[in-house]
């Protein structure tokens, strides 16, 4: 089985490396502050800017028959999960993508580490709909 598997957080990685250095990054950081630096990235990372690096990967893989989507805690805030989603899916036609996703679902939200609600709608499914208890675990 051809699996395609993107790491959202090291796309995010690769995309801030191509455009500025690191002690660049820290030197903004320093100067103007954790916010003023969040929101800048935010804008180097819009999510055509991270499409079009998994449309990339998408087409050169071949015949992909499966894509795990992962990092997707790791790049959060600078990219949220729901617009990447929303992008991926003209894309991905039929072929099945699994997230792996840090939080909760209840057929309706997800809410990031359990703790943060998000409004957006997903057609999704859990794969295991079970929790596993403190004894099994």
């Amino acid at each position: 089985m051809n699996v395609l598997v993107i790491d959202l957080y090291e796309i995010c990685l690769e995309l801030l490396e191509d455009k500025i250095s690191t002690e660049k990054i820290f030197e903004f950081e320093n100067k103007k502050g954790s916010d003023e630096l969040l929101h800048k990235l935010k804008i180097m990372l819009k999510s055509e800017t991270v499409k079009k690096v998994i449309q990339t990967r998408i087409e050169s893989g071949g015949n992909i028959q499966l894509m795990f989507l992962t990092g997707v805690g790791k790049a959060w805030p600078l990219v949220r999960s729901h617009s990447i989603l929303n992008n991926l899916q003209p894309l991905m036609g039929n072929v099945p993508l699994v997230t792996f996703y840090p939080g909760e679902y209840d057929k309706h939200e997800l809410s990031l580490f359990g703790k943060f609600k998000d409004a957006n709608y997903y057609r999704a499914f859990r794969l295991i709909n079970e929790k596993i208890s403190e004894n099994e675990g």
